[in-house]
C-alpha cells in the first residue's frame, strides 16, 4: 500500500465513509503501524478537546466588539438604595458559590494505554514493559480539574492510570516526556522522564498524588 492509499484511507476513515473492504484495510494498517495507531489516537484527543484557531479567531473578533454608549437615567435615591441592597445580596450569594463550590474533575476521554516489551515498542507509545513478557493493556483516563494546584496529579487503581490536568493542553507535556514503565517481577509502574524524577505509582490512593507539581 503506497502513501497515497494510505493518507486516503485516514481521511475516509476520519469522515467515517470506509467501504467494508476499505475497513478491513484501514484495521489491517493500524495493526501494522501500532506508531500510527497511536499517533492517530492522540490527534483525534487534541482536535476534540484543544481549542482550534477558529475559536481564538471568534474569541478575538467578540473581544473587539464595543457596546453602544447608553442613555444616562436618573433614578430617585430610593431606587439607588433598593439597587445598592440587590447588587450586594447578589453579590455575597456569588462569593458564597465560589467558596462552597465542590464541582468535582471533569472526565476528557477515557480509554487504554497498549504496552510492549523489548524492540516492538514504537517510539511515541506512552507505555511499555521492562521484564519477562509484554502485559497487555491498562486503562487511561484523563481529567481536567481547574481547581487542583499541580500541573498533573495521578491516581493509579485496579489497572487504570488516572491522569488529572489543571490544563489539558498539559498532556502534550506528558505525551513528550514521559512513558509509563512496567516492571514484571515487582509489578510496579512508574512514570519515567529524561527531565523529571522517577514518580513510582502509589497504588489505590484515597485521592490523587503528584506527579508534576505546579511551576515555581
Amino acid at each position: 500500500m503506497d502513501d497515497y492509499q494510505k493518507e486516503r484511507l485516514i481521511r475516509a476513515a476520519r469522515t467515517g465513509k470506509l467501504t467494508e473492504e476499505e475497513y478491513q484495510l484501514y484495521y489491517q494498517l493500524l495493526e501494522e503501524n501500532p506508531s500510527l495507531a497511536r499517533d492517530l489516537e492522540w490527534e483525534g484527543f487534541m482536535d476534540e478537546h484543544m481549542p482550534s484557531a477558529e475559536d481564538a479567531e471568534l474569541y478575538e473578533a467578540t473581544a473587539r466588539l464595543t457596546m453602544p454608549e447608553e442613555t444616562r437615567e436618573v433614578f430617585p435615591i430610593g431606587y439607588r438604595w433598593a439597587a445598592a441592597v440587590v447588587l450586594l445580596i447578589i453579590g455575597g450569594w456569588l462569593v458564597f458559590q465560589f467558596i462552597t463550590d465542590t464541582t468535582g474533575p471533569e472526565l476528557a476521554s477515557s480509554g487504554f494505554l497498549r504496552f510492549y516489551s523489548g524492540d516492538t515498542r514504537p517510539d511515541s507509545q506512552l507505555g511499555y514493559a521492562e521484564g519477562d513478557g509484554p502485559v497487555g493493556r491498562r486503562g487511561l483516563k484523563i481529567w481536567r480539574n481547574s481547581r487542583q494546584q499541580d500541573l498533573v496529579n495521578y491516581q493509579f487503581c485496579n489497572d487504570t492510570l488516572q491522569l488529572f490536568f489543571q490544563d489539558l493542553e498539559d498532556t502534550l507535556l506528558i505525551q513528550k516526556s514521559y512513558r509509563l514503565v512496567y516492571k514484571t517481577d515487582s509489578a510496579a509502574f512508574s512514570m519515567v522522564s529524561d527531565k523529571y524524577p522517577v514518580v513510582v505509582l502509589e497504588n489505590c490512593t484515597d485521592k490523587p498524588k503528584t506527579l508534576i507539581p505546579a511551576r515555581q
